[in-house]
């Protein structure tokens, strides 16, 4: 069995994966080398090279070149770790994706989407057994980013965190109001530290 934990940042998928993988028995997949990520990226390949070709597509038309490394990061984690991820899970019989294909439609575009992108989009992305959705209040995850010391994608600079996290919200909030239209067996994460 295959699930998939998605969310924006700071809404406690990984302290979930990991309170899963000691209490319950499950694999949390992770890619361990360059030699890793480049055998398990040429199995999705070969197995899946429709959609391997479509994401890859999908990477491009919606980043800006002009961005190299913003744009060097998003192939590297969201398109090789992502199919990676999603090969190597096969090994497990209980295994844990903390951000996999479904991640993409916050973590890849520069803009926001129209529900046809999106619809389009997910088209390409592998389906989990169950793909497990994480939500928290903005005030929450801001609580959250503080108290681990970072945040996404600070590096990038104020005004570029700025507009992504607008973006990002956006197109989470679309990605919840599509997912009966998506395929894709689902549930909701409820938070239990979160204030009342």
């Amino acid at each position: 069995m295959i699930i998939e934990l998605y969310g924006l940042p700071a809404t406690g998928k990984t302290t979930a994966a990991k309170k899963m993988a000691t209490e319950e028995g499950w694999v949390i997949v992770g890619i361990k080398s360059r030699a890793e990520l480049l055998y398990y990226n040429l199995l999705f390949k070969i197995k899946h090279p429709v959609k391997f070709l479509g994401l890859f597509c999908y990477l491009l038309r919606l980043n800006p070149f002009w961005r190299w490394r913003l744009f060097y990061l998003k192939f590297m984690n969201t398109f090789l770790v992502h199919n990676a991820k999603y090969m190597k899970a096969r090994k497990y019989e209980k295994a844990i994706i903390d951000q996999g294909h479904w991640q993409n439609i916050i973590s890849v575009p520069e803009r926001k989407l129209s529900e046809n992108e999106l619809l389009r989009y997910a088209r390409y992305f592998m389906r989990p057994d169950k793909l497990v959705v994480f939500n928290a209040d903005r005030e929450m995850r801001a609580e959250r980013m503080k108290s681990r010391g970072y945040g996404a994608r600070e590096r990038f600079g104020e005004e570029y965190v700025k507009n992504w996290e607008e973006v990002t919200e956006y197109n989470d909030e679309l990605l919840r109001r599509s997912l009966d239209n998506l395929g894709v067996k689902y549930s909701n994460y409820i938070d239990t530290h979160a204030r009342k």
